[in-house]
């Protein structure tokens, strides 16, 4: 479908009814360097909807998302342009994506030109099956390779994985040995999480109070000498002190050979 077929396609969506709906807006997400990387059209809470699915399709903006939050703890979004029809929206969401441009010829991480979905949309049952025998139809004819490729940024939940399988990777976590020092940090960032907390679902709403509540908590006096408890404990251990002897031995070879590299240069540059 060209641009401006789209574009007729959005027009005619909402012309047929009089007095159109004027609460739709575009909005955009911006990537922590202030770079933005999505365009979207919406109404009510549609701007937040990236916090509320437990995960995301499109592969490289998961992990943008993901990168972004580690970073500046939040998704920086922005309304655009709000009362709008939904034709009105439709028409602009597509015209920002096609100046911006998608990857790899723009910064957008949209997967289409824009102008898809409805508002409100509900399919029937009847329509659910055949759009569920149609996909059916599709998946039997792609080779493992294509099957592995569509699926590889999908988080699959709720599979039953063999038995021997579940097994052998219990084995695995088995013998990890987990120091005193480790548990004692897992318990304390689960301590300062606010109640209510689910693990699927990221409110960004929460992200400073977690972060002074887990601030408080490791600068407490209590804290603190349980930390140097479990550190002494961990020392102790002759497999974990021998580890951390051969890691700071690394460091200190990284550093050291960094500073006579310094040196060989400057007393290069003097001569």
């Amino acid at each position: 479908m060209t641009e401006a077929n789209q574009i007729d396609d959005a027009v005619r969506r909402n012309l047929s009814s009089f007095g159109e709906r004027r609460d739709f807006y575009v909005y955009g997400y911006f990537r922590e360097t202030g770079q933005i990387i999505w365009i979207g059209k919406g109404h009510g809470d549609r701007i937040n909807w990236i916090f509320r699915r437990n995960r995301i399709r499109n592969g490289h903006l998961a992990n943008v998302i993901i990168k972004t939050l580690a970073v500046v703890g939040d998704i920086p979004r922005v309304i655009l342009a709000n009362s709008l029809t939904e034709s009105e929206a439709f028409i602009l969401e597509i015209t920002l994506i096609k100046i911006i441009g998608r990857h790899p010829d723009g910064p957008l991480l949209n997967m289409t030109d824009g102008g898809e979905g409805a508002s409100g949309l509900k399919m029937t049952e009847e329509q659910r099956r055949n759009v569920s025998e149609a996909v059916k139809d599709v998946w039997e004819t792609l080779s493992k390779e294509e099957r592995r490729e569509r699926t590889k940024n999908f988080t699959i939940r709720g599979t039953k994985r063999p038995r021997e399988e579940v097994e052998r990777r219990a084995e695995k976590l088995r013998n990890v040995p987990k120091t005193l020092e480790h548990n004692a940090k897992v318990s304390m960032a689960l301590q300062a999480l606010p109640p209510g907390w689910n693990r699927k679902a990221i409110d960004a709403s929460h992200t400073d109070e977690v972060q002074n509540r887990r601030t408080e908590t490791l600068n407490s006096k209590s804290v603190k000498e349980k930390l140097s408890v479990a550190r002494v404990s961990s020392w102790a251990n002759p497999i974990h002190r021998n580890n951390r002897i051969e890691g700071m031995k690394r460091a200190w070879k990284i550093k050291r050979d960094s500073i006579l590299e310094k040196r060989r240069i400057t007393r290069s540059k003097r001569d």
